[in-house]
């Protein structure tokens, strides 16, 4: 890591000299000395991180070097509080002629302070560059193309399209085997157990399993169980309960583990189950919840992933019956031949003659494991075709792997070359991830604003750091660093996973480290003296001791539930002396009111008080002007202080609220158009001057627009235009009855807009809408849309998601041959007068999913639907008896149900 904190280091001061700040007259010389001394080390600190695993002193020096940048940032940074806070206090109104000689001598006692701590750093660097020196000798060093400066990477970074690795080589083997076993006729209980060495796919292959459409519309109840997740038996019986209510919630608290076993045996009795438990340590775990699993159930399966053979064979030897332990193997030379050419050469199987023999002793080394051939192939992907990197990664890989040793440690010597393998500030978001807890679904947005606020993106120019930020995370999942665990309809990554081999790899790469994690009550890190990142995960016991050791705390993230911390132990922990504090997520927290303590956080970039009781948000806020990102979604904030414009960096602003079906936003103050800085605004409440005013917010690529009537229209079609870079738009009606009515010529075809949302009456579509050639996603509501209306979408050419809510009123509804050629979800929600669809041959030829709910006037099922052959998930709910009893009967040779019959999963719901 000490190529990470000396570029971030070098860049931050960078930054700072060529700002041009008054503060630093005198000591500007200084603060470019100590960059330049640690720019010399910084070819070198790629060289030291890949060899610190072998080398005990090495490591000491990365240490050190870690602790001096870190040390260097923070006094930096207070500098900066310290001379900002009095600019604020001598810039009053009632500024007197003397405030111009105090401003003097503070700044020039306060330069005298920091010049005193940058010599303590300069006789700290001298003993680090001599360490240098000597490690320079020993290793020499290698400049590759991964060592360009930082801004050579930035400008020539190019955003990463995501690869899908859905159909793994192996699995395709496994997989049937799997499924006749679980859905066989069988009706005994019955338990499996999955065993294999970390790294050869045995999560990756029940999951696969899992997901099957034809496992879901079998069992009545299905269940994924992480065992390393919880603490003891009793927490994870907790997690196999969905609370109705805060009621029930608090009732399932209170029962110990006999009570939660008999309530779970109780909701099991009633259902054909279907239970996976994933990474079974031991047999004690096994025993312990077996009690709550009834065996006279019908049907019933349990599945037991463990990496531990012995372990699976003594509990199927236990369970009895038909209990059977399924072994994975590695892959063959062919199947991984296979996987590797297909993740290395964007899914061709067609390798470079000239990279045949290095491929080939490549996949040698990976000895048949998945995840060691998908993330070599992965790296060496970003490569290109070019020879002689492929021959430097091959003699790293070599060099490596020298010596003998357990599968395990073989594998994670690739994984650290791999690692070792990003360019800096991959590593650098990919090591951040070590501060959420193992196992966590980790979302992509909330990631991505919070590696920004961190200082971890690049800035690029022509693109919005948020844009930056998800080609990191593509990257990423390209190399097969993280797993996706879910993905939008169009087939980018929502949120996603990392592997616990991965984990593992990256929590050691902060060695002594500055994150504290606390969950399940407890302290699990090390606790250091320097925490720059605190997490708070589960519910404490008791309030954490010394708060002290927080004062050079980076980031605040609340990752549990609004119970996890007391008001008044947050009260306790904001009124701490946090003036380098850049990230305070408090999503959920018990808190009523901002502490005035906050807004004096001057750092302060990501600000998320999300789900909180917070009522009225003060112009203190005006006071943190590096406030990037504000997150105020689902408090009871209804407008912004007029001092929110003193806010030029800020980015995000997300307040809104649900109430009586209509989505509420923020009432903004009228010059709303000075915060040009905005990319993502949701949701503002239309104004006459507020329409207007979007117009000058050109870098915008989310806009939810609220209360919109149709006297806005003409002006707000005229600020549309301007707003070229919208990806997602959502257009509210100020009520059921009020017309958005949107009918003005827009000269931009909005090439990057992808989702468009309509809540409120639409008489009619725009003609516009036809020219959005990217929209993948409309989900329509309260539109009031009468026959043929589809039309003007069904040509829309990436269109795959359309949701109708209560949106038609018709009572014929018909696809056209044809039309809606990629579609692959529909919804058609509340439509109380259709009575008919017709599906014309040729019509939705993709469509995955359909769900009609609430169309009680419907007594057939669409017609043409035997010809949607792609058509996976089928959901009726509340629909006419008539329907009710035509799909009910499956063995009925003169019913209907045979239209639908080749569809894997019914979902039927009265």
């Amino acid at each position: 890591m000490a190529e990470c904190a000396i570029s971030y280091l070098v860049h931050q001061l960078s930054t700072l000299v060529n700002g041009g700040q008054k503060f630093l007259e005198g000591i500007q010389q200084e603060i470019v000395h100590i960059r330049d001394e640690f720019e010399k080390m910084r070819t070198f600190s790629r060289v030291a991180d890949a060899k610190e695993v072998e080398d005990a002193e090495l490591q000491v020096w990365i240490k050190q070097v870690q602790e001096l940048a870190h040390d260097v940032q923070d006094i930096v940074e207070k500098h900066v509080v310290m001379c900002n806070n009095f600019q604020e206090k001598v810039s009053w109104p009632w500024k007197k002629p003397h405030h111009s000689l105090m401003s003097e001598k503070f700044f020039e006692t306060q330069n005298d302070n920091l010049s005193m701590l940058l010599e303590g750093i300069k006789a700290r660097i001298i003993v680090i560059s001599e360490g240098h020196k000597t490690f320079l000798q020993k290793y020499g060093v290698t400049i590759s193309a991964e060592n360009r400066n930082i801004t050579t990477l930035c400008n020539n970074y190019e955003e990463v399209v995501l690869v899908d690795e859905a159909d793994l080589v192996g699995i395709e083997n496994h997989k049937p085997v799997i499924l006749d076993w679980l859905l066989s006729d069988d009706q005994e209980w019955n338990l499996h157990c999955v065993v294999g060495t970390r790294g050869i796919g045995k999560t990756t292959l029940i999951k696969k399993v899992y997901d099957d459409a034809a496992v879901k519309n079998h069992f009545n109840h299905t269940q994924w169980i992480e065992i390393p997740r919880f603490s003891d038996v009793k927490e994870l019986m907790k997690n196999m309960i969905t609370p109705k209510n805060d009621h029930s919630r608090r009732a399932i608290e209170a029962m110990d583990a006999n009570m939660l076993a008999e309530f779970i045996q109780q909701i099991f009795e009633s259902s054909k189950y279907f239970i996976v438990l994933d990474d079974v340590p031991d047999i004690a775990t096994w025993r312990a919840l077996k009690c709550v699993f009834p065996i006279e159930n019908c049907g019933s399966r349990v599945i037991i992933i463990s990496r531990f053979a012995e372990i699976c064979h003594t509990i199927c030897a236990e369970t009895g019956g038909d209990s059977h332990v399924y072994s994975l193997t590695p892959l063959s030379e062919e199947e991984s031949w296979i996987l590797f050419c297909r993740k290395a050469f964007s899914g061709s199987l067609l390798c470079p003659s000239s990279l045949m023999q290095i491929s080939k002793d490549i996949i040698q080394k990976c000895r048949g494991l998945p995840l060691a051939i998908l993330v070599i192939a992965g790296a060496l992907a970003t490569k290109g075709k070019r020879k002689e990197a492929w021959e430097l990664f091959h003699g790293s890989l070599v060099d490596k792997l020298q010596g003998s040793y357990s599968e395990v440690e073989h594998m994670k010597r690739i994984l650290n070359l791999c690692y070792q393998d990003l360019p800096f500030y991959l590593k650098s978001c990919f090591t951040y991830l070590s501060i959420i807890p193992e196992f966590h679904v980790i979302d992509k947005m909330r990631l991505i604003r919070l590696w920004a606020a961190e200082g971890l993106v690049l800035i690029r120019e022509g693109k919005a750091i948020a844009q930056v930020a998800a080609s990191y995370l593509n990257e990423l999942a390209n190399r097969s660093l993280i797993q996706i665990a879910e993905r939008y309809c169009d087939g980018r990554l929502d949120s996603f996973t990392i592997h616990n081999l991965w984990y593992e790899i990256i929590l050691s790469k902060t060695a002594e480290r500055v994150t504290e994690t606390i969950t399940d009550s407890e302290e699990i890190t090390r606790r250091p003296h320097k925490v720059r990142h605190l997490v708070i995960a589960d519910p404490l016991a008791s309030d954490i001791q010394h708060i002290d050791r927080f004062k050079h705390l980076h980031s605040l993230i609340m990752l549990g539930s609004s119970d996890s911390v007391s008001n008044s132990f947050l009260l306790k922990l904001l009124t701490g002396s946090f003036k380098l504090l850049k990230v305070l997520d408090l999503t959920g927290a018990p808190l009523v009111k901002i502490p005035e303590e906050v807004f004096e956080m001057f750092h302060l970039k990501f600000l998320n008080l999300r789900k909180t009781k917070i009522k009225h948000l003060p112009g203190s806020i005006g006071k943190l002007e590096n406030l990037e990102f504000l997150d105020l979604r689902e408090t009871l904030i209804k407008r912004l202080p007029v001092e929110i414009l003193k806010l030029q960096h800020l980015r995000h602003i997300f307040i809104h609220r649900r109430g009586a079906g209509f989505l509420h936003g923020f009432k903004a103050p009228k010059k709303i158009g000075t915060l040009v800085s905005l990319e993502m605004v949701n949701s503002i409440n239309a104004t006459s001057s507020t329409v207007i005013e979007l117009g000058k917010l050109t870098r915008l690529r989310m806009l939810y627009i609220t209360k919109l009537r149709r006297k806005h229209g003409r002006e707000f079609c005229s600020s549309l235009d301007k707003l070229i870079n919208l990806q997602q738009l959502s257009i509210s009606s100020y009520g059921v009855s009020d017309i958005i009515d949107l009918h003005y010529p827009l000269s931009s075809t909005h090439s990057s807009l992808r989702t468009l949302v309509f809540e409120g009456r639409l008489e009619r579509f725009p003609q516009w809408i036809t020219s959005l050639q990217a929209l993948t996603s409309v989900f329509l509501k309260w539109s009031k849309l009468m026959d043929n209306a589809l039309d003007t979408l069904q040509d829309l050419p990436k269109l795959v998601r359309l949701v109708l809510d209560r949106a038609y009123e018709g009572e014929e509804l018909r696809f056209r041959a044809g039309g809606f050629k990629k579609l692959k979800e529909l919804c058609i929600w509340h439509s109380e007068k259709l009575r008919q669809i017709k599906v014309e041959e040729g019509a939705m030829p993709l469509l995955e999913e359909l769900q009609l709910r609430n169309c009680r006037l419907m007594e057939q099922l669409p017609f043409g639907i035997e010809n949607l052959s792609k058509l996976q998930y089928l959901s009726l709910e509340k629909i006419s008896e008539k329907l009710l009893v035509t799909v009910q009967l499956k063995d009925c040779q003169s019913g209907d149900y045979w239209k639908i019959a080749h569809i894997p999963r019914l979902h039927i719901e009265d």
